[in-house]
Order: C-alpha cells, then sequence, then structure tokens
C-alpha cells in the first residue's frame, strides 16, 4: 500500500483489519520511483517478514548476537519470498558514549538500561562506548554480522565536542581498508 502511494500516486487496498479506497500522495515523492522505506523492529515472525517482504533498510537496537539472530531469521523469511536479503540495508540505533570518563559512562549506560528496560551491564554491549579502539572494536562486532549502517543516539544532552572527536578519530579508520 505504502509503496503503492509512493510510486504511482494513488492506492486502494482491501485487508482483513482495514480497507482504504484511492489513498493519494500530493505532491508525489523526488526520488524516483520513490523514497528508500525503512521498517523498524524485531517481531520474528511477522515484522522481519514485512522487512524481508518490503524494506529497503531494517533499523533495530540490541548485541551484535541479537542482531545476529534477527538477520538470520530475516534470511529465512527472504529465502522462502525469493528476496536477497543483501538488497536491504541493516542499520542499528546505538548510544554513543565516546572518551568520557568513567563516571560518564556509568551515568551513560545506567540511562540507557532504563531507557532499553535493561541492566547497565547488558546495555554497554549495545553501545558505542569507550576507547577508540574499543568504538573500532564494537563496530567491526556488528559489521561482522551484518549491519551495515549506524545511527548514533546521545543518551544525555547532545556534546558536539563528543560527535566530532568520534567523527575524526574513529570514523576514518573505520573507512579505511584496515579498521585497526
Amino acid at each position: 500500500m505504502v509503496t503503492s502511494v509512493l510510486e504511482e500516486g494513488t492506492a486502494t487496498f482491501r485487508g482483513v483489519h482495514y480497507q482504504v479506497s484511492d489513498a493519494t500522495c500530493s505532491p508525489g515523492p523526488i526520488q524516483v520511483p520513490r523514497p528508500s522505506l525503512m521498517i523498524a523492529g524485531q517481531g520474528e515472525q511477522i515484522l522481519l517478514r514485512i522487512v524481508a517482504e518490503h524494506a529497503d533498510l531494517w533499523n533495530t537496537q540490541g548485541s551484535p548476537d541479537r542482531l545476529k539472530h534477527l538477520i538470520e531469521v530475516m534470511q529465512r523469511h527472504g529465502d522462502r519470498i525469493g528476496r536477497d536479503l543483501d538488497d536491504i540495508e541493516k542499520t542499528i540505533a546505538i548510544p554513543l558514549c565516546y572518551s568520557r570518563s568513567k563516571d560518564m559512562e556509568e551515568t551513560d549506560m545506567k540511562m540507557a538500561a532504563v531507557l532499553g528496560r535493561t541492566t547497565p551491564a547488558e546495555v554497554r554491549r549495545q553501545m558505542m562506548i569507550g576507547s577508540k579502539q574499543e568504538c573500532l572494536d564494537q563496530i567491526g562486532r556488528y559489521v561482522e554480522v551484518g549491519v551495515t549502517h549506524f545511527i548514533l543516539v546521545s543518551v544525555r544532552p547532545f556534546d558536539v565536542e563528543e560527535i566530532t572527536r568520534f567523527a575524526q578519530e574513529v570514523i576514518p579508520p573505520h573507512n579505511s581498508a584496515d579498521p585497526k
């Protein structure tokens, strides 16, 4: 339905739970044939099947082990429908705590744990946290399981200096042939 209305300008849908008649998209998108469709979430039976069927990008949160599992589930859905999952960019929203004091790391982990409904120890495995090398190692773990893009999230007031240091110190080495 969404892709139809974006690509064709109008769409009608009659499903089990809802119906839409002559939905329009005006003005239409400037991207041709449509903007990329990002779907976020982790539901293994339905949501990841929808991602495999329709998404251009998928976004979620979690540890590298959790993402590996979810990507494997999505791959099974893709295999069933004949879609190459390499066509889907796999993105992660990940809290950033770069080169901060141990006290700031503890504060950020506690805040992220509350937001993620988990423990500080578990959330540390799901953060871009620590020194340059720790962040490069974390990037490597996510890339190894299939993550293609990182969306950095601040768990405290936005810190331009932290983002700038991360951009200057971590991103360039990661973009080279040998990230270490």
